[in-house]
């Protein structure tokens, strides 16, 4: 559910940016608005939603979801100020530690 969350988070971010970049070129840079329907337009605007995708995956796979060692490290922080076991309940932090894949 969380993932879901995320993953929908990042379509409505791309679709609205995609919308405004379409009535921009179409309102005020109609010269520029012709490549934005040809195949090589349509093809490069693919190709920059695909790589802010994958930066999002990247970034929600190494950075955002916990995981045993990030767990560990605010298990204790967390039950003093919260009263809050986070081994059962489900979280999402950011962590700054590297983690080695492998």
């Amino acid at each position: 559910l969380l993932a879901l969350v995320v993953v929908s988070f990042i379509l409505h971010i791309l679709i609205t940016a995609n919308i405004f970049f379409y009535r921009y070129l179409q309102l005020c840079r109609s010269k520029y608005f012709v490549f934005y329907s040809t195949k090589k337009g349509f093809l490069s605007l693919l190709a920059i939603n695909l790589l802010i995708i994958f930066n999002w995956a990247c970034y929600i796979y190494f950075c955002l979801f916990p995981y045993d060692e990030i767990g560990a490290y605010v298990r204790e922080p967390v039950r003093n100020i919260i009263s809050m076991d986070l081994y059962k309940t489900a979280f999402l932090g950011f962590c700054v530690k590297v983690r080695f894949i492998g």
